[in-house]
């Protein structure tokens, strides 16, 4: 009787911890979800930024070409 007893709690235990697992490996994986979103727009970002410095590059050297002409 008793030992079913102690077997009954240790189910139930390991149930509730089984539970938690699943919860945290649900929230590792949403985690890592946002990380990859993120990783993907910063690096977007950072190719506009240096598309913005090449085209600001441009920019500038056809500004100094024109006022040279001038």
């Amino acid at each position: 009787m008793f030992g079913d007893v102690l077997k009954y709690q240790e189910v139930k235990k390991a149930s509730l911890l089984r539970t938690q697992l699943d919860a945290y490996k649900r929230q590792v994986q949403d985690l890592q979800l946002k990380t990859t979103e993120e990783t993907k727009r910063a690096d977007k970002a950072e190719f506009e930024a240096q598309r913005h410095q090449e085209k600001a590059a441009v920019l500038t050297v056809d500004k100094e070409v024109s006022v040279y002409r001038q």
